[in-house]
């Protein structure tokens, strides 16, 4: 007749090494630590607000129809406030909201890099077409292309195409923002070749003078570019028109189709800059 100290729940269970008897508190390690969902203390979250509304600066829109959907929006401003709020309309909300409308919300990024989405308005069922919201389709096409800006004139936008731009100033810290510009793209040569071209961005910087705090031009590099990269050739630049020929300048601005055949430059890291790389 078997005895109690022959039933299954009284024998030893072995080790994972074979050896013992296993210890009571270590059979559930997991119990042992705090809920992960505390955080550890060395990563941080950060949540992101993506803003909604047309674009007040140079832009580019997303080719891909997978970045653009159609829409109901209620476009909400209280009175006396600025600031705008913007809802899409639930299916069965449709229709029964006066200031709805359709929209076709478009993917965008400006110069810096950051995102936006862009609700282009569409004439409701029956309703006739304006200037405002033809020239804003229009343009948001051209930016697929290359960078455009939205200029209200009149009753409707024009497109302001970016151009070749020239800074020139004679101050302390023109010349200070442009010894930072060069010492990044020697950098940037040294480390990644001698075609390396970056993207700035004009921006302003603090600046201790003789007079107080004011502040100085900053080229703010937002991305690095090699012409030619990625086995593209860069497209062909209008010629100048020459003295005394009447014909105007092309309109064609290639600066949209440069940056698109140009291929992406990986930016230096700061072990890279130091040469101090931890070998674990």
């Amino acid at each position: 007749m078997p005895t109690s100290s022959d039933s299954p729940t009284s024998q030893a269970q072995p080790r994972p090494n074979g050896n013992g008897t296993p210890v009571r508190d270590a059979s559930d390690i997991e119990s042992l630590f705090l809920d992960p969902g505390l955080g550890d203390g060395i990563t941080d979250s950060h949540y992101h607000t993506i803003p909604v509304g047309r674009p007040r600066d140079f832009f580019r829109a997303h080719p891909d129809q997978e970045y653009r959907r159609r829409a109901e929006i209620y476009k909400h401003k209280l009175e006396g406030q600025i600031g705008e709020q913007f809802y899409i309309i639930a299916p069965n909300m449709r229709g029964k909201i006066l200031e709805a409308r359709p929209c076709t919300l478009v993917t965008v990024v400006d110069r810096s890099g950051a995102p936006r989405i862009y609700p282009v308005p569409l004439p409701r069922e029956g309703e006739k077409d304006n200037e405002a919201w033809i020239s804003a389709r229009a343009i948001v096409r051209v930016s697929m292309k290359h960078w455009a800006r939205m200029i209200w004139h009149k009753r409707a936008y024009v497109e302001r195409k970016a151009q070749p731009y020239v800074y020139a100033a004679s101050t302390m810290g023109a010349h200070a923002a442009y010894d930072e510009l060069r010492e990044s793209v020697m950098n940037m040569r040294l480390l990644r070749g001698t075609k390396c071209l970056p993207i700035v961005n004009l921006a302003e910087r603090p600046w201790k003078t003789r007079y107080g705090m004011k502040t100085r031009p900053h080229c703010e590099i937002i991305d690095w570019k090699e012409p030619g990269g990625e086995g593209n050739a860069l497209p062909a630049q209008p010629t100048t028109p020459q003295l005394p020929a009447p014909a105007p300048a092309p309109e064609s601005n290639p600066t949209g189709e440069t940056l698109e055949k140009m291929g992406a430059v990986e930016p230096v890291s700061t072990s890279e800059l130091i040469d101090d790389v931890i070998p674990w």
